[in-house]
Formats: structure tokens, C-alpha cells, sequence
């Protein structure tokens, strides 16, 4: 079974304007927070979060959260499937299979996310009681459809015109269907849930004198690879770009190796590409992270549960 990632719409002005809400406080944790966690308890790595309103904002607020920001320009206009079409465009060469949400439905479950993740039709619904909700799963296969798309009905009217039938997995999860336009039932579930949201969050740091290789790191040599600017991977990562730049010199100095190679210059600030020695960083440390994360999770059902 191939990578899967997932797309966060939070970029555009809609009825319910639901991502002016994205950075709103929901049982302690904003909903932006709420999606992204839910994910990556449920395994996601890769995950995109399409932002256009408040985007200074949400870097600020999620920043170091293990996302890469994506920008939708035209948010004022947009509807969710033009922030989904960014966020899938960018993800199709990384992922087979993506996981695509508004950010304003914080309240689907980590087994939701699983069922839907170990389902491999090409295009997966979550249903509750007979109606249909978020988040849902495309097969990359299935993306320049999506891309091509311009009709009505966004993107349901969408998923509708493909000629993949929708598979729907039903689930005992109201949170697939409930939005910002509703924070009463937000709450409601929020509070009969609130002991599933426990977990254990295991930070992997790697240090010599300093503190120098962790989840930010991995997401700024991973853009760089991909984009090969440290300009344009620094924008994508939340970090500023004299941040960027500290970064990668404090991590080759405590690594003691090379893992930027960089030639200065042009409009963008030169090429930038990721060596062996970095990317060989990369593979070991997630490894390890991994690891250790399995490990934490087994220990922590063994005391609390």
C-alpha cells in the first residue's frame, strides 16, 4: 500500500466562512491544530495545508507542526475545491492516495481516518447514518480529472462527474459530518470524546551541543529537495528565510556533514538540492522516530488503558 497524504482547505471566504475559523480555540485546541493531530495520529505524514486568509497567522500558529503551507491566491473567490485542486496537484507526485478536508470539520476520528486509509477503492466516502462527510480519499489516478473539473456542485459535483464509482465506508462518527456552522454539537461531541483525544506525542530530537535536527528540519530539507530553492522551501515550511538558512548552518555544524549543497545566486537565491548525507539523515531519523513512536504508543496503552 502506497503513501498517503492528506489536503487541509483553509484558504477561501464560503458560505460559512469556515476558514476565518481555522485558528478558533475548540476544547482547548484550534481547529486547524484539531485536523492536523488526528491525522498524524492515524499515521499521515504528509500533510498540506492550502491557507489564503490569515495565512501569516496560521505559520505562526503551526509552525513546526510537521505541514507544509501552501498558498490559494485567489481565496476570495475560491470555493474548496480550488484550494483541494492546489493541494492535490502538489501531492500526487508524493502520495498514491490522498485524504482531502476543510478545516473546519475537526471532529472526524482517528478510526475513521484508519478505515478510510485500508480502504483501496479510488475514491472513498466516509457515511453516517446514510449521509456522507469528511475527510475523503482520492487515488492519485483520479487527480487530473479532478484538475480538469470545472463544473457545478464543486467538490462533490466532482467526485460525481469521475467515472470511479464512490465507495462510502459507513462509520460510527458524527465529527464526519459536523462544521463550524454548528459549535454547539462541536462541543457536544468535543466533550463526550474528550478521553479518545489523550495520547502519547513523542518528539524525536537528535543533539550534540545543541539541538539541531528534528520535525522542522525534515520538513525544510524535504521541500528543498523537492523545489530546490531554500527561498521557496522556507515559504512552504512556515519558516522565515533567515530562519531557514540558521537552521540548516547549526545542523551541519553539530552533524559535521554537509546536507545542503548550494550554488548562490539568481533571482531565487540560487539552486539548493539535499546531499547523500542529508538524505541519508532523513532515512535514519525517521526510522528512528518511528520507532520510537511504536514504542511509546505500546507502552502508553499498557499504563493507561
Amino acid at each position: 500500500m502506497g503513501q498517503v497524504g492528506a489536503v487541509i482547505t483553509a484558504a477561501g471566504m464560503g458560505a460559512r466562512d469556515g476558514a476565518k475559523k481555522a485558528l478558533e480555540h475548540i476544547d482547548g485546541l484550534t481547529m486547524a491544530e484539531r485536523v492536523i493531530t488526528t491525522f498524524q495520529r492515524a499515521g499521515i505524514k504528509e500533510i498540506v495545508i492550502v491557507t489564503g486568509h490569515q495565512t501569516e497567522e496560521m505559520k505562526k500558529v503551526l509552525r513546526g507542526k510537521g505541514v507544509v503551507f501552501l498558498e490559494n491566491e485567489s481565496y476570495y473567490a475560491a470555493q474548496m475545491l480550488d484550494s483541494a485542486k492546489i493541494g492535490l496537484d502538489y501531492l500526487r507526485k508524493r502520495c498514491e492516495r490522498i485524504l482531502v478536508t476543510p478545516v473546519d470539520v475537526p471532529f472526524f476520528s482517528v478510526e475513521t481516518v484508519e478505515r478510510l486509509v485500508n480502504c483501496t477503492k479510488q475514491v472513498v466516502v466516509p457515511s453516517y447514518q446514510m449521509r456522507s462527510g469528511h475527510p475523503i480519499m482520492i487515488h492519485r489516478n483520479l487527480i487530473p480529472a479532478v484538475l480538469a473539473y470545472t463544473g457545478e456542485g464543486g467538490l462533490k459535483g466532482c467526485l460525481q462527474s469521475l467515472k470511479e464509482k464512490i465507495y462510502y465506508v459507513n462509520v460510527e462518527d458524527e465529527g464526519i459530518r459536523v462544521d463550524s456552522a454548528d459549535e454547539e454539537k462541536m462541543l457536544q461531541i468535543a466533550e463526550k470524546n474528550q478521553n479518545e483525544m489523550m495520547h502519547v506525542d513523542v518528539k524525536v530530537q537528535l543533539v550534540n551541543r545543541k539541538a539541531f535536527f528534528g520535525p522542522g528540519m525534515i520538513i525544510l530539507l524535504k521541500q528543498i529537495q523537492s523545489l530546490g530553492s531554500v527561498r521557496e522551501a522556507s515559504e512552504k515550511s512556515g519558516f522565515s528565510y533567515s530562519k531557514a538558512w540558521s537552521m540548516l548552518r547549526t545542523a551541519e555544524e553539530e552533524y559535521g556533514k554537509e546536507l545542503v549543497a548550494r550554488q548562490t545566486g539568481g533571482k531565487y537565491g540560487g539552486e539548493a538540492r539535499v546531499t547523500a548525507e542529508g538524505l541519508e539523515l532523513i532515512r535514519r531519523y525517521e526510522a528512528l522516530e518511528k520507532e520510537v513512536q511504536s514504542f511509546a504508543d505500546e507502552r502508553f496503552k499498557e499504563f493507561f488503558w
